[in-house]
C-alpha cells in the first residue's frame, strides 16, 4: 500500500482536529480546509496548511465542493484525503473515488455464486470491481486462505500489499491467514455476542471514512 506522508481532513471543527491528531502521532503531514464562515475556526489553526474551500459558496456547501477539495489536494499534493463524518463520507461515489485514484477493489464472500452474482449485478458493481470471489469459487471458504490467495491472483497483487477489510471472525483469520492486512468494520452484520477486540485485527473501524487512513 501506498505510504502516506500527507492527508488532508475534508471536514471542520473537532472531527477534523481527531484527524491531525491521529496523522500526527503517525508522523503523517497534515492539511485543512476551512469555509469562509470557519476562517477563523481552531481546526485551521491545528493542522501544518490550511486551504479556504468552496470559495462563495455556503458554510456547508463549501465542504461538500468536491471539485474545489479534488483541486486542493492535488494542489497540496496530499497522498490522502480524509472524509471524516458526513459531508464526503455520505457520498455514495466511494467507489468511483477509489478508482479515479486508481486504487483496485474487491469482493470475497463466503456466499455462493448464484447469491453474490446477481446482487453484484444489479448494484452495478460486476464492470467495477477488480474481482468476485464467493464462497464456491474456491474450493475452500473463509476463513481458509485460498479465496483470499485466489483474489490476489485475479488483480495481480501480493497479500501483503492487499487489505482485506469484514464483519466477521472467519474474514479477520482468513485475511491473517492469507497474510494481508485487515481491518474489522464495527457497522456489518455484527452479532450480539460478537466480541471483534478480540480477532486481532489490525484495527478496528465505526465508519466506511475511515478506511481512507489504511489506504
Amino acid at each position: 500500500m501506498k505510504k502516506i506522508g500527507k492527508i488532508l481532513a475534508a471536514n471542520r471543527s473537532e472531527i477534523a482536529i481527531r484527524i491531525f491528531r491521529a496523522a500526527e502521532e503517525s508522523g503523517i503531514k497534515t492539511a485543512a480546509i476551512y469555509s469562509k464562515e470557519d476562517r477563523f475556526a481552531i481546526h485551521r489553526f491545528k493542522t501544518d496548511e490550511s486551504y479556504l474551500v468552496g470559495e462563495g459558496k455556503g458554510p456547508i456547501q463549501a465542504y461538500l465542493d468536491i471539485d474545489s477539495i479534488i483541486k486542493i489536494a492535488k494542489d497540496a499534493k496530499v497522498d490522502a484525503i480524509h472524509p471524516g463524518y458526513g459531508f464526503l463520507s455520505e457520498n455514495a461515489n466511494f467507489a468511483k473515488i477509489l478508482e479515479e485514484n486508481k486504487i483496485s477493489w474487491g469482493i470475497i464472500t463466503n456466499k455462493p455464486a448464484f447469491l453474490t452474482d446477481p446482487l453484484v449485478e444489479k448494484l452495478g458493481l460486476a464492470d467495477r470491481a477488480a474481482c468476485v470471489v464467493s464462497g464456491d469459487t474456491t474450493a475452500h471458504s473463509k476463513p481458509h486462505p485460498a479465496p483470499m490467495l485466489h483474489d490476489c491472483s485475479l488483480i495481480n497483487h501480493l497479500p501483503k500489499d492487499c487489505l482485506y477489510i469484514g464483519d466477521a471472525k472467519r474474514d479477520i483469520e482468513a485475511g491473517k491467514n492469507a497474510r494481508m492486512k485487515t481491518i474489522t468494520a464495527r457497522w456489518g452484520y455484527l452479532g450480539k455476542n460478537d466480541k471483534p477486540e478480540n480477532w486481532q485485527a489490525d484495527a478496528i473501524i465505526d465508519h466506511p471514512s475511515e478506511i481512507l487512513q489504511w489506504i
